[in-house]
């Protein structure tokens, strides 16, 4: 399996939600009980550094067959940098992020990669 290419837009302080659907070459749903999905943000793509990590929760493969929600918490959105420099104007903070899965029976897969944008929280506490 390739992986797909998705830009994400994250907002910072925010909930990050994004369902992931997962389909077979014949465009049926795949059960995926028992996968393990991983998903980190990096500065680049070759960077030694984990910026953030999502949490993946797969959904009840009776109602929801082949999706896993992707997120992050609000406290996880706004411990990601931002560049602030600009002042009044908003900045986005381009960061890599990719997904993979492990497969029951040793098979690992980059499910989708792309570009994390991350907007600076401008509402606090």
């Amino acid at each position: 399996m390739s992986a797909g290419n998705s830009d994400l837009y994250v907002e910072q302080g925010a909930t990050f939600q994004r369902t992931l659907t997962f389909k077979d070459p014949s465009n049926a749903l795949v059960d995926i009980t028992g996968w393990v999905f991983t998903g980190q943000i990096r500065k680049r793509y070759d960077s030694p550094d984990v910026i953030a990590s999502f949490t993946f929760a797969i959904q009840d493969q009776t109602t929801a067959k082949g999706q896993v929600l992707m997120t992050m918490s609000p406290a996880d959105t706004l411990a990601i940098p931002v560049d602030k420099s600009s002042g009044v104007t908003k900045r986005i903070t381009k960061y890599a992020y990719d997904v993979q899965v492990l497969i029951p029976g040793g098979e690992v897969d980059r499910v989708i990669e792309g570009i994390a944008n991350v907007s600076p929280e401008v509402t606090r506490a």
